[in-house]
């Protein structure tokens, strides 16, 4: 008898991904003789380093253009260590920015995923340039407070950087469809929650009549009825496409959601100073369940 073969599916793939929504600054670090915290310790070892030329141009350009002159020349540098520092990192933010202070040396980290983001890197170097100001005028206080917002909106006002300037009732309305998106996006997924578990159980069902397939090839008998291999696989398509319908709209779904929850978070987080609980958290997008492909 010829040799039955054995039927083989494949899952269509959509790749995850997490969107950044908030360019997170990590305000000002005045660090004591002895560091302590993470962000002390990278302080304290970056202030041995060299500013960046390029960085430093654009610190000038600033403080000519929006202070006057009058901010001391510090040195800008690009500090990897930024990426994924502290807590924000736990609530899908990167920290981009960090002012600080060190024995006599006063600089600004900023975080080189910004390279080639000229918007979010002139954003970033602007609200750390703020801090350089409040500390330069002997404000040792204020971190994100009523000073630090009015010299950020000032710097919004004559353009120093590309924020969202939104009135209040724009925010909310947006704030409200988010909401609204949001609750909308939990129902799909449990949908897809629930529909993941009906394709894991016919891959499973798949993967045992595959082994049934193979032991009736190396027997030469019992294998199974034509009509029993097709419902299988009937209903492993049928689920796998429901599925990855289901998802690709999902997902279709999460980049809107993404894009409209980071214009949300540009109002919030410019030029008021970023407020990490008044930001709106990212959607992850959905995939196929990793079950085997067949054989």
């Amino acid at each position: 008898m010829r040799p039955i073969i054995v039927v083989l599916l494949v899952l269509t793939l959509v790749v995850a991904y997490l969107s950044t929504l908030g360019e997170k600054s990590g305000g000002s670090q005045r660090v004591p003789e002895t560091p302590v915290t993470p962000e002390e310790k990278l302080i304290a070892r970056a202030s041995q380093k060299p500013g960046d030329p390029e960085l430093g141009a654009a610190y000038k350009d600033i403080n000519a253009r929006h202070f006057g002159g009058r901010l001391p020349e510090i040195p800008v540098l690009w500090e990897p260590g930024l990426d994924g520092l502290g807590e924000p990192a736990s609530k899908g933010f990167r920290m981009d920015g960090l002012w600080g202070h060190y024995g006599s040396r006063t600089l600004i980290l900023l975080n080189p995923r910004l390279q080639g983001d000229r918007e979010a890197l002139r954003r970033v170097l602007c609200h750390e340039m703020v801090h350089q100001h409040l500390h330069a005028v002997g404000d040792s206080k204020t971190k994100h407070g009523q000073a630090f917002q009015k010299t950020l909106r000032r710097l919004s006002d004559e353009g120093a950087f590309t924020g969202i300037a939104a009135v209040e009732g724009e925010k909310k309305a947006l704030q409200s469809w988010l909401d609204a998106k949001e609750s909308q996006l939990s129902r799909i997924e449990s949908l897809l929650a629930a529909q993941r578990v009906g394709v894991e159980v016919a891959e499973a069902g798949m993967a045992d009549l595959n082994a049934r397939i193979e032991a009736a090839n190396a027997q030469g008998h019992g294998w199974p009825s034509a009509p029993e291999m097709r419902a299988v696989e009937s209903t492993r398509n049928e689920r796998v496409a429901a599925y990855n319908s289901l998802m690709r709209g999902y997902n279709a779904d999460i980049d809107v959601f993404n894009d409209e929850a980071r214009r949300y978070n540009l109002m919030t987080a410019y030029p008021d100073g970023l407020d990490e609980e008044a930001l709106v958290q990212p959607r992850v997008a959905a995939v196929p369940p990793s079950a085997g492909e067949g054989r």
